[in-house]
């Protein structure tokens, strides 16, 4: 299975990373910064460099 994986540097998605490899899946996890990236290629994981982010515009919240 091909699964996408947000946070895969964390606390969390650090071991997910790892089962869902051991497990034979092919993950592609999202990165903000190289450092994160570099971590996820060692880790086996196809990266993604990007950010999620909401943008408000003008919206008063």
């Amino acid at each position: 299975m091909h699964i996408f994986v947000t946070g895969g540097t964390g606390t969390i998605g650090t071991p997910v990373i790892a089962e869902l490899l051991a497990g034979g899946h092919s993950v592609l996890a999202l990165a903000r910064s190289d450092a994160s990236a570099q971590v996820l290629e060692r880790a086996g994981a196809e990266v993604l460099r990007g950010a999620l982010v909401v943008d408000h515009g003008q919206e008063k919240v």
